[in-house]
């Protein structure tokens, strides 16, 4: 498993594929793209500090959030 896999824990669990890509100069953005996700489920995200964006530098606070599946 990768380190960005290991950063980011998906619940219930599914298959997906993570990346960190260049937004600007000075910002990247995370994307996590899956093709498994079910409907009316219910997914949390949550995203460590562990993880690193386009340069390298580790996120400065855990991260989670939650949505619904139509």
């Amino acid at each position: 498993m990768s380190e960005r896999k290991q950063a980011i824990t998906i619940k219930p669990e599914i298959n997906y594929d993570i990346s960190t890509r260049l937004y600007s100069y000075h910002t990247s953005f995370i994307e996590i793209n899956t093709d498994s996700l079910i409907s009316l489920t219910e997914y949390t995200i949550t995203i460590d500090t562990s993880l690193k964006d386009f340069y390298g530098r580790n996120m400065k606070q855990k991260f989670s959030f939650t949505f619904l599946t139509e």
